[in-house]
């Protein structure tokens, strides 16, 4: 399916209006086309209704709120293409979300690539998917996985949270994991959860997306991504993680 152009993927849901120049519109269309059948889009994707949606703020979360999942985000290739791996992340906290359908997710990640912060975009594709926005609170402002922690700490810490679901890509769950286990203190009986996304279908992706975009960054995690070396992106540069 990834392997469709989006908008002939677009075509097919009647719910799409490929021609939207809303970069909110644009960047759930850009995702539309990945695992839509299990996980179809539920929405007019308007602007209007785009602009109507209100997620729940941190300070709304209820006291002993069982269970939270949270979403770490993947910084996207511009301001309105999310990765597949920031998307099947988020489809991956959907399912976890019926799962659990008193839980809250948690969308954690700030603006890494354009105006956009990570946080907002999974929030959206999570509604577009059919999650009810005041269960999603957005976590805007990390850059890193430490922040990522840290800042949902704080949102959970207080509230005598039981349960802590972290979704992340494969590659990852280790690191990810030591990361948010440094703050047991606030997040308890942490518990992290693969996404589905591949190596083949990331590359995939930047390949197809580098055709038309010329962009120094991407080709930079290209290149580490076929190696299988970690690394770190920042604004005009791509270098070995430590």
């Amino acid at each position: 399916m990834e392997q469709k152009n989006r908008l002939e993927v677009a075509k097919e849901l009647p719910w799409v209006n490929s021609s939207s120049q809303s970069p909110y519109a644009s960047m759930i269309t850009n995702s539309s086309s990945i695992q839509y059948k299990e996980f179809p889009i539920r929405h007019s994707i308007s602007d209007d209704l785009i602009k109507e949606v209100r997620f729940l703020k941190p300070q709304d979360l209820k006291n002993n709120t069982e269970t939270v999942i949270i979403v770490l985000g993947d910084r996207p290739l511009d301001d309105t293409m999310p990765t597949v791996d920031m998307v099947y992340r988020v489809l991956k906290g959907i399912q976890l979300a019926t799962q659990f359908p008193d839980a809250i997710m948690i969308m954690s990640g700030g603006a890494t690539k354009g105006h956009t912060p990570e946080a907002r975009m999974m929030g959206l594709i999570a509604w577009s998917r059919g999650i009810d926005p005041l269960r999603i609170i957005l976590e805007d402002k990390s850059q890193t996985t430490r922040e990522n922690a840290k800042n949902t700490a704080r949102i959970v810490g207080s509230k005598n949270v039981q349960h802590v679901l972290i979704v992340t890509e494969q590659s990852r769950i280790e690191d990810d994991s030591e990361i948010f286990h440094k703050f047991d203190k606030d997040l308890k009986d942490i518990k992290a959860f693969p996404c589905a996304v591949t190596k083949a279908v990331i590359i995939n992706q930047m390949e197809r997306y580098l055709i038309n975009h010329d962009d120094r960054v991407v080709r930079g995690r290209l290149h580490y991504v076929k190696r299988g070396l970690k690394y770190k992106a920042y604004k005009f540069v791509v270098i070995p993680a430590e």
